[in-house]
């Protein structure tokens, strides 16, 4: 099912998907869409460079995510041969962390290594692109999410690491400031089983109360 079907079938059961699928529109699941905030388009990349690029916005605010992620791309294609032998020092001079680089060094060393299969992610279940992308050093759920939704298009993921989503989820479900992680993902069940619908429309609507 495509994500436009998925959303008009979620949002005739559920008064809040109609409501938020109208101030918001369908979902975009695109890499584009994983940060809104770039002023260009952006084209689609094959699962190593998204991967990387996951990798640049962990733990850092979308614009220092986006600056860094501009001067990368511009400096260096995005191909494991080319981080397998990428000198450090250059790649620290594009704004990556030390942390960052031994990810993404290491990530290149698996694929060309052939540790694992990236070609293989569209045919695998959710479960075991989870399990593939967080058993690789430096990644975790919140990044195999972001595969699955932003890349493969899944359309049953609920991202409860991501801070926005989790703020947007607490406050349109009236879970209450600060709910815990298993509140957030309990919550989830009624838009089951179109979750990825619901969880860009908090994206949205998230961007809009903040903005």
């Amino acid at each position: 099912m495509n994500v436009k079907a998925a959303a008009d079938l979620l949002a005739e059961r559920d008064p809040l998907v109609a409501t938020l699928l109208q101030r918001h529109g369908y979902p975009r699941l695109s890499r584009e869409s994983f940060d809104p905030g770039r002023m260009e388009p952006t084209p689609e990349s094959d699962t190593f460079a998204f991967l990387v690029e996951t990798v640049v916005y962990q733990q850092l605010s979308g614009s220092s995510a986006r600056a860094i992620f501009s001067r990368l791309s511009g400096a260096f294609t995005l191909a494991p041969k080319v981080f397998d032998a990428a000198d450090p020092a250059e790649l620290a001079a594009v704004g990556l962390s030390r942390p960052k680089i031994a990810t993404i060094k290491r990530l290149a060393r698996t694929v060309l290594d052939g540790g694992i299969d990236l070609q293989s992610f569209g045919a695998m279940t959710d479960a075991e692109v989870r399990a593939a992308v967080s058993a690789l050093p430096g990644f975790g759920p919140w990044s195999a999410n972001m595969v699955l939704i932003f890349h493969l298009r899944r359309l049953n993921v609920w991202p409860v690491q991501d801070l926005a989503f989790k703020r947007s989820a607490c406050r349109l479900l009236e879970l209450g400031i600060g709910a815990g992680s298993e509140a957030v993902e309990a919550s989830g069940s009624r838009f089951e089983p179109y979750r990825t619908v619901a969880a860009w429309l908090f994206w949205a609507d998230d961007a809009t109360a903040s903005g």
